[in-house]
């Protein structure tokens, strides 16, 4: 198997959007809802792959808490190896690579969100563990 020598790293992460409304009472788990979305924007003149991701709780179809950031990476490849792929139909990113960013992104999330809701009802529902093929299928890809 080749070696494909890609090197990838977080440059920068931004807050968005951060909001948390928890109820007094405790929280009915059956009442609890969660909802996420990533949308990754790669630029290959800037050898960039920004990720923004966004998770969402409903309580009582209420939002009780919204987390939104935005993830930028930097990517090098050599000849052997291409992260992005971007002809006038088509983006493509290399599978092993959208995998790091995506489990990244949401990992960081999940972080913020255990940090920031301490001392609420809501802080004893950090965000579950997310299988990649359900995270994949959450992927919006814009140019």
């Amino acid at each position: 198997m080749e070696k494909l020598n890609i090197g990838i790293h977080l440059e920068s992460s931004n807050e968005i959007k951060f909001i948390i409304n928890t109820p007094e009472e405790d929280i009915n788990t059956e009442k609890l809802k969660y909802g996420y979305l990533n949308v990754i924007t790669p630029n290959s003149e800037d050898k960039t792959i920004n990720i923004t991701s966004g998770i969402q709780y409903l309580y009582n179809e209420n939002p009780v808490l919204e987390c939104h950031y935005s993830f930028t990476f930097k990517y090098e490849e050599n000849i052997n190896g291409s992260v992005v792929i971007e002809n006038e139909n088509e983006i493509k990113i290399n599978q092993d690579i959208l995998n790091i960013i995506i489990s990244v992104a949401i990992g960081a999330i999940r972080g913020i969100m255990i940090a920031r809701t301490i001392g609420t009802n809501i802080s004893k529902y950090p965000l579950p563990i997310i299988g990649m093929e359900e995270l994949l299928e959450s992927i919006k890809i814009s140019k």
